[in-house]
């Protein structure tokens, strides 16, 4: 039986779909292994280190926001794809959270005095900082975000 986040009843986690995929009923504290999962297919893909960190705090803040936002801290299905095309890197994260364009949020100032500022929307800062390019679709009920390094 399948929840209504993707989830079944079965192991949480469907282990890799294809060499360079993982698909799981995730949760908070799956995020450590879903970061070293990028970041060891990035470095068998041949990143560089700086590559390698920029891939684990892209995916870190994705599945952060999914699961504690979108997921509102349940378990929620996610599914990781990292991939090589030329020499540009790539990260798949999707989810079947509400529909969330990372892309669409205006960037937090961050000018002034830190006290000021308001809570939240730096994680988002982050990924496009460490990012050449950053993409959205939502398909069948699924949020894919896909982060090029």
């Amino acid at each position: 039986m399948t929840d209504e986040h993707g989830c079944s009843d079965g192991p949480r986690d469907r282990g890799p779909v294809a060499s360079n995929c993982v698909e799981m009923c995730g949760a908070i504290a799956d995020v450590s292994t879903i970061r070293a999962f990028v970041s060891q297919t990035l470095a068998e893909l041949g990143a560089t280190d700086t590559i390698q960190d920029r891939g684990a705090l892209v995916i870190d803040e994705l599945c952060t926001n999914s699961l504690v936002h979108g997921y509102g801290t349940e378990p929620g299905y996610l599914r990781i794809e990292v991939a090589r095309i030329g020499s540009s890197y790539y990260i798949l994260f999707a989810d079947r959270a509400g529909g969330f364009d990372p892309t669409s949020v205006t960037p937090v100032p961050i000018s002034g005095d830190v006290g000021d500022r308001a809570v939240g929307g730096l994680g988002l800062l982050l990924v496009r900082a460490s990012t050449r390019q950053l993409r959205y679709l939502r398909v069948d009920n699924e949020n894919q975000t896909t982060a090029i390094l």
